[in-house]
């Protein structure tokens, strides 16, 4: 770098001082390494500043889209503004470059701060779609402007003044290293001939006047001549340098030019703010003048600033004469401020505030509103006052309130029948207000007895007891009630007037003057009265009496409406007795499919509580695969009106609790209220009905079974018990080990189509059961040991886990061990066949052993028989069909299918029931469970 400045040096040198050589060239790369690192900082500094003032012009360029957008409304200088969005971005990671003290860092960190801002700012501008003439627009510029535009540039001139700052402290630096380069040069002439001398002073000459001439004009440039042009030829970097301070001037002057024309831009639009602000001052003097009501403004010291003409008018005194008095001075009888003023001036209240007053001059009241006036930090400054004549107003306000006060009764008369059908305390409310609001002493409801020939007090105030015991039944026609329920209209009479001569000494002794009475009329009949008295002489006006009408109106249906909830009451009664106590389910649905009733027989049926269905769909209760259609044909009636079983009676499956399925027979019917429906089911249980159908069927099977067996039986053992015979002379007299052999095997099948047939005949005939106590640890330990040597060898054992001391059971031992026998066989088999796969590689359990588990304990009033095995278990499909007659899961010919079908029977003749419980690969287990022996 910098060859060509070095090469000048050292030839001017290096040609007269040979002998200097060495010394020369040492001091002077040392000092012009020196020089070169300035001039480096120098070039450095000045491409900083050719950034900085790129990113300047752009930031400027930047705020002149948005303006322009107010001024105009295109929106085209939205995408403008994109574009120089952009460009500045690019500007920031340029200047971040070479950004390198931390004032520096600070100033780009505000800078880009200001720029988010503006950014956000013109978001808001460009949202407005209209923003000529608006004054948020022109407040988010002047905002966007003087609060981050400005400052923003402000801030990058800070970073030129940097710039320049630390340019002029190097541009030192390099004149002192020059400096010390002249002081070794003199000392280092002045030891050497003239002529070398003058040869050195030439050539650094010619070098240092390039530098001059670039110091002065960098000098001049940092004065602010942005004019200053730069003319070096000397062909190395020096010139280089001229170049580049020329095109920073050049970009500097174009940086201001464009600044000085948006300053002069931003002059003209304050001038026309100014001139906007003037008129608008004019324009609200002349409103403020012209507000009919009078109005004014005062300080902190309640002294008036301005008022307008109808204040001053008020008044009584000239605008110019309120001026600077204080204000409450001017109302005669007046000492002090609004209480709103003072809580203002404390800072007590933000929001605008009423208050009335009366002004004793012309007997007029006014309503005052208040307006604080505050300044940017909250603090108080002025408060506006506005008068109201509301003089008028407020008469009519008194008569409403004396209206209201006689009306309110009507209400709450109302509210007191909506919130509660009690029939005494509708009465007794409606007494106590009446009297209240018409400010009578005593009172008292008669209604009329269900003879329809007398009456009775249901209530009363302000009597004495004596009295009303005296005068608590009286005939229709009798007293001020009996009249106004006669004449059906209010009747107003003074004692001496009473048309009742037995009750009038009553009414004199309880002291009451005057006496009114409305009948209690509801839809043209009468159920009594309301009688009013009082102690004094009192004229009843036209809208008391309409009042006591109306209240009398009111009073009439409460009684009636009360009589027919407690009709509705009694009927509800019945009805929800008559739901309870049904043997049938009784659920109701409403339109959504909700549960809304639920009866104990419901509960019994589906075995969910009242409490644990209310309120849930009714597909709750529905078999899965039934639902996808039962919710089609309800949205189909609700949107069609049409239904298949609606006033049907169809046999149907419900869902239970605990997931089984019962078989029930429902009659639905449906009531449409509005707008909603609600469905009621009767649900019948055919739960026991078909188990008994089932069961006749199957009885009847097995009798037809039995007439069948019994036919044959006797056809085929007889050719069986030939057959056999003579086999056994064959094989009595054969001496053929072969034949023999065959002779044996003839043999065993015989007897296995006799134990066959056999087995039906026991199946099909029942025979009667020898009925004894039976121990069943013993009957199954008896029936193990038949068994258990030959199991041992097929590498089977038993696991016993019988409970000690059981009671006894009633049953036929023979018949139970068969029962007992064949679980132990059929698990045998399963084991053996679980055997064979494993030796055979189809299953892997090394070290396995067949294990039959047989466990007894007593569970309530039963004994509990469990048998498990750990076979290969039975296929799920088939589970539902294992004690089924002729069912069997075995190969062909090594089982009947009969085994656990008699075994089912058997258990059930005790009073028993046999259930299995299976799991594929792992085993089966049958649970028996047995009644106990009754002590007889």
């Amino acid at each position: 770098m910098h060859l060509k400045i070095r090469t000048k040096l050292i030839l001017s040198f290096f040609t007269p001082i040979i002998p200097l050589v060495a010394i020369v060239i040492i001091v002077s790369v040392y000092i012009l390494n020196n020089l070169y690192n300035e001039v480096q900082s120098l070039n450095t500094i000045t491409r900083e500043g050719m950034k900085v003032a790129d990113l300047r012009l752009s930031l400027d360029r930047g705020l002149m889209p948005v303006n322009d957008y107010i001024i105009t409304g295109a929106r085209k200088y939205a995408d403008d503004f994109k574009g120089i969005s952009k460009e500045i971005e690019e500007r920031f990671k340029e200047v971040e470059d070479v950004a390198r003290t931390s004032e520096e860092m600070e100033i780009l960190k505000d800078v880009k701060n200001s720029w988010q801002n503006i950014n956000k700012i013109s978001i808001k501008i460009y949202a407005i779609p209209d923003p000529v003439g608006n004054k948020d627009a022109a407040r988010l510029m002047e905002e966007m402007d003087y609060k981050w535009g400005y400052p923003a540039i402000e801030r990058l001139k800070r970073w030129r003044e940097i710039d320049l700052e630390e340019y002029k402290s190097v541009l030192e630096k390099h004149n002192m290293a020059w400096m010390r380069l002249w002081t070794i040069i003199i000392i280092v002439s002045l030891s050497f001939p003239i002529l070398c001398l003058l040869y050195i002073l030439y050539y650094s000459r010619q070098f240092l006047k390039s530098i001059d001439v670039l110091k002065n004009g960098a000098k001049t440039i940092a004065d602010g001549n942005l004019n200053e042009h730069i003319d070096l030829h000397t062909g190395d970097e020096i010139e280089e340098l001229s170049v580049l301070f020329n095109s920073m001037a050049d970009n500097l002057k174009v940086s201001y030019t464009s600044l000085e024309d948006r300053v002069r831009e931003r002059t003209r639009e304050l001038k026309e703010a100014s001139e906007a602000i003037l008129r608008a001052k004019n324009e609200y003097e002349a409103t403020f003048d012209g507000i009919s009501d009078p109005l004014f403004v005062h300080d902190r010291d309640f002294k008036i600033v301005r008022a307008n003409r109808a204040y001053a008018m008020a008044a009584g005194m000239d605008i110019k004469e309120l001026a600077g008095k204080v204000y409450y001075e001017v109302f005669p009888k007046m000492k002090s401020p609004f209480k709103m003023c003072l809580k203002a001036r404390e800072l007590q209240e933000e929001e605008e505030e009423e208050e009335e007053f009366s002004y004793p001059v012309t007997n007029r009241i006014f309503k005052i509103r208040f307006y604080p006036i505050k300044d940017v930090n909250g603090g108080y400054l002025y408060s506006i006052h506005i008068l109201e004549d509301i003089t008028e107003a407020k008469r009519a306000a008194d008569m409403l309130q004396r209206a209201y006060r006689r009306l309110s009764i009507l209400y709450n008369i109302d509210r007191s029948l909506s919130q509660s059908l009690g029939l005494d305390d509708i009465l007794k409310d409606g007494l106590s207000m009446t009297l209240k609001t018409l400010e009578i002493e005593g009172g008292a409801i008669t209604l009329i007895d269900d003879d329809g020939k007398t009456m009775t007090i249901r209530t009363h105030i302000g009597l004495s007891e004596e009295f009303v015991n005296t005068v608590r039944h009286i005939n229709i026609d009798e007293g001020i009630s009996g009249r106004a329920v006669t004449e059906k209209k209010p009747v107003i009479l003074n004692v001496s007037e009473y048309p009742t001569e037995r009750l009038a000494p009553f009414i004199k002794k309880e002291g009451f003057q005057t006496l009114v009475s409305t009948p209690l009329i509801s839809a043209g009949r009468v159920f009594g009265a309301l009688t009013l008295a009082t102690h004094k002489i009192k004229a009843f006006p036209p809208e008391e009496t309409e009042l006591l009408t109306s209240i009398g109106i009111q009073l009439g249906s409460a009684v009636q409406n009360a009589s027919l909830y407690q009709s509705l009451k009694i009927s509800e009664e019945r009805y929800r007795g008559l739901i309870e106590t049904s043997a049938d389910a009784i659920v109701s649905v409403n339109d959504s499919r909700e549960i809304i009733q639920w009866n104990d027989s419901a509960s019994r049926i589906f075995g969910y509580t009242k409490d644990e269905i209310m309120g849930k769909p009714i597909d709750t209760i529905v078999p899965e695969e039934y639902q996808n259609r039962h919710i089609e044909g309800f949205k189909r009636y609700i949107k069609t009106g049409e239904g298949k079983i609606i006033g049907k009676t169809a046999e149907l499956k419900g869902l239970r609790k605990d997931g089984f399925i019962v078989h029930v027979e429902l009659s639905l019917s449906v009531l449409r209220a509005g707008e909603s429906y609600i469905f009621t089911g009767i649900i019948r249980d055919l739960t026991e009905r078909k188990r008994a159908e089932q069961e006749s069927i199957q009885q009847q099977k097995l009798a037809t079974m039995g007439h069948l067996v019994s036919g044959i039986a006797h056809e085929i053992k007889n050719p069986l018990s030939i057959i056999s015979g003579y086999i056994q002379m064959l094989n009595k007299d054969e001496q053929d080990t072969e034949k023999k052999k065959i002779y044996k095997t003839v043999l065993q099948q015989v007897d296995r189509s006799v134990k066959i047939i056999d087995n039906l005949l026991g199946f099909a005939r029942r025979r009667e059961y020898e009925i004894k106590d039976i121990s069943i640890n013993n009957l199954i330990e008896s029936t193990i040991r038949l068994v258990e040597y030959e199991m041992k060898l097929e590498n089977i054992i038993f696991v016993r886990d019988f409970e000690k001391d059981l009671p006894l059971v009633k049953g036929d031992a023979d018949q139970l061990a068969q029962v007992f026998l064949n679980l132990i066989n059929n698990a045998r088999d399963s084991m053996n066949e679980k055997q064979k796969r494993i030796k055979s590689g189809e299953l892997k359990a090394e070290g396995w052993k067949g294990k039959i588990g047989i466990t007894t304990k007593k569970t309530d009033n039963k004994i509990e028989i469990v048998f498990a095995d750990t076979g290969l278990g039975i296929l799920e499909d088939k589970v539902a069909n294992m004690f089924k007659p002729f069912f069997t899961t075995k190969a062909e010919g090594k089982g009947t299918g009969l085994g656990l079908s008699i075994a089912k029977d058997i258990i059930e003749k005790h009073g028993g029931k046999i259930e299995l419980e299976n799991k594929v690969g792992e085993g089966v287990k049958f649970i028996i469970r047995l009644p106990i022996s009754s002590p007889s």
